[in-house]
Parts: C-alpha cells; structure tokens; sequence
C-alpha cells in the first residue's frame, strides 16, 4: 500500500493550454503564468522574454504549464515521465475571429518587423472587404498559423479520450462575458484544494475582471471582445456561407 501511496504522491502533472489566435490568448499568457506560481510549477511559453517552450522536452519529469499553445493537435504533446495531463482547451466562435483577425491583420497590429509577404498580405486585406477576406481565409489563405481557420479547428471535431490525460473545455466567450464562472472552472482544473481554491477565485477575479468591460470600438489590439461581433461587420450572405464552411464546429460546441 505504502508503494502505491508513494507512486501517487510523485507522479508529475502536466497543464497545456490550447487557443488559438484572437482568442484571448495573451490574456491567457499572463492569468496561467500567474497561475503557475500559485501552483508552484514551472511556466513555459512562446510568449515569455525570451521564449522558453523549446526548453520543455518530451522527457521532463517536472511538473509544468504550457501556454498559450495555439493549435488543437493534442496528439502531438507527448511527455513519457508526466502522467498526469491535463489539456485546457478554450474555444472561440470562428467568425468572430475572421472578423477579429481581419482588423488585426489589416490595421492594427504594428509591422515594423513584419517580413515583405506579410506586409505583402496586409497590403491585400487593406484592398479587400471584410466580407472578401473572412470567405479566403476560412478555407484558403494561411494568415495566422501555418493553416486556414477551418483546418485548424479540425482537430476539436476528432477529440478522443487520450490516455492518462484529461481535456477540459472553456469558451472564449464565457471568459469575457461570466469571467466569475470562466475563473472557477479554470481554478477546479488546476487542482488546488478548497480553500486555496476558494481564495484565488477571489484574488484573481478582484485582479482582473476589468480586462473584460466593453470599450468603445477603435484601432487597437484589443478592438472589441464582445461576442457576435461577426453579426454586426459581415453581410447575411456571408454569414451564409460562414455557417456552411463551420457548421460542424458550431453546431458541436452550440454556436448556432
């Protein structure tokens, strides 16, 4: 029994965090970082100075949190020494990203570092409607990560029980519409005891539940983070169309 007990009190957790771009995930950078510390574990991400990600190895034996990760291809994190894994998921209607991502990509997002292709595809999206790019860049144009939008969610529609892991799934648009209830279901996830847990629900809504007040709508990187902006921007015919190229993701995580 003694053993047992043992085995179960080292045995190494895992958190990695899934969101995909324009999906609030440098809010998510920050509130896991934060979160990590609280834990008592180590933080890797693409978005800390400089980017640690790479450092975390297929062999660690460390317990560890790993966000934002921006694709949905669970099957490709593989830790051999951590079994206990638990996969965040957080989700985001897809035509409010192509709505979100053509302001971003259009205008606001600053290019001094941008190589000529991307200025090159700036320059495409300034010259194009709102209703021409979100069409392209469901199925077409690889504009944020190395696939269109469709292909990247796929993997969400294939989801299965992987062994010693479990996936959670949260919403983009719980997190700024409910933040109190997004935070408790994130809290419950990272298996803090009660009355741990019940403190951060606290701290970490009093920290940060003015990140989600709505704003008045102009050029900056956080343009607007009301859901259904999509509805709003896009004409019906287009929306149509959205609701045709995704409609297995809407109609699996309720979107319709």
């Amino acid at each position: 029994m003694k053993n047992k007990i043992d085995n179960f009190l080292i045995e190494n957790q895992g958190f990695i965090v899934h969101s995909l771009h324009k999906s609030g995930t440098m809010f998510l950078h920050k509130f896991f970082k934060d979160l990590s510390i609280e834990k008592r574990i180590k933080y890797f991400s693409r978005n800390n100075n400089p980017p640690d990600y790479q450092h975390l190895k297929q062999d660690t034996n460390i317990d560890f949190c790993l966000c934002p990760e921006r694709n949905f291809n669970l099957e490709e994190y593989i830790f051999k020494n951590v079994k206990n894994i638990t996969h965040i998921i957080q989700i985001r209607d897809p035509r409010d990203i192509l709505v979100s991502e053509y302001f971003s990509l259009g205008w606001t997002h600053p290019d001094s570092q941008w190589s000529q292709e991307r200025k090159k595809l700036r320059k495409w999206v300034q010259e194009n409607s709102i209703d021409t790019y979100v069409v392209e860049a469901s199925e077409k144009l690889f504009t944020f990560g190395d696939q269109p939008l469709k292909t990247r969610y796929q993997p969400l529609l294939n989801l299965s029980t992987l062994e010693n892991r479990k996936i959670i799934i949260v919403k983009y648009e719980e997190m700024v519409t409910n933040y109190s209830s997004w935070l408790s279901k994130i809290i419950k996830s990272f298996q803090f005891n009660q009355l741990v847990a019940s403190f951060l629900i606290q701290k970490y809504y009093m920290k940060y539940h003015r990140e989600f007040k709505p704003r008045a709508e102009n050029l900056v990187h956080k343009r607007k983070i009301i859901p259904g902006d999509h509805s709003n921007k896009l004409r019906p015919e287009t929306i149509e169309q959205l609701n045709s190229i995704f409609q297995e993701i809407l109609s699996k995580f309720n979107y319709f």
